[in-house]
């Protein structure tokens, strides 16, 4: 386990982005039954979700998100000196989305850019990341992008799926300043890493014919090998294993 202190770095902004477009999970009755999607809803607690157009990407979202940070705190762009961002669904395989971002915000070209490709605690790794950066000679603000996409990965005739996920873009400022002790524990398990995943489009399965084509499962789910998978169980059993009380 890392265990990692902080001081005198610390969060002086948070803004997000939303997309316009509701998606309800009441509307979902052509997947399942009435009975079901209010077992779904209640079980998860999720009432809706939000879709991003056709061409909007998650840089997008946290893009607008950053705009939106530096108009209401008054952030002047040139003292951004690393911008972070985290997300799954990146612009493109290849360049990094991060330095795409950098351009379209108009910051330094002094600015250090990087991404990080990290799931559920992509956040925190990213927060973490942040700070430690914070914390050296020479940096004193970092700009950190999170967000995602996932309603272009996702089947919407997957039931598993489908009610969970949806897409956002947060900004997050992090700078020296008068902050008290941040603490951070960092874990990894790497061995359910097939709970939750795409298993093809990259470089061990790449994409062809096959892994486009449409499969149901047993649960009557239907995805591709190019869209996410989830073992709901797995996940569940983990969280009540690992995550602490």
């Amino acid at each position: 386990m890392a265990k990692i202190t902080y001081k005198g770095v610390g969060i002086s902004a948070i803004a997000a982005c939303v997309p316009k477009n509701i998606s309800s999970n009441y509307e979902m009755d052509h997947l399942m039954s009435k009975e079901e999607i209010e077992k779904t809803v209640n079980s998860i607690g999720i009432k809706e979700k939000r879709f991003a157009d056709n061409g909007i990407c998650a840089s997008d979202l946290c893009a607008k998100a950053a705009e939106k940070l530096f108009e209401d705190n008054n952030i002047d762009r040139e003292s951004i000196d690393m911008l972070l961002f985290v997300s799954q669904t990146p612009d493109y395989k290849i360049p990094g989305t991060a330095p795409i971002i950098q351009d379209k915000l108009k910051l330094s070209k002094n600015t250090a850019c990087l991404d990080l490709s990290i799931g559920c605690s992509g956040y925190i790794y990213g927060l973490s990341t942040a700070f430690s950066y914070a914390s050296t000679e020479g940096i004193n603000r970092v700009l950190l992008l999170v967000g995602d996409t996932f309603s272009k990965i996702v089947n919407p005739k997957d039931k598993v799926n489908a009610p969970l996920y949806g897409d956002a873009g947060t900004a997050t400022l992090i700078e020296k300043g008068d902050f008290s002790e941040s603490f951070f524990n960092l874990f990894a398990d790497g061995s359910g890493s097939t709970s939750i995943f795409i298993p093809a489009g990259q470089c061990r399965i790449p994409s062809t014919k096959h892994t486009l084509s449409e499969l149901k499962d047993t649960d009557d789910s239907i995805r591709s090998q190019n869209e996410l998978f989830m073992s709901g169980m797995d996940v569940f059993n983990f969280s009540l294993r690992a995550v602490p009380n």
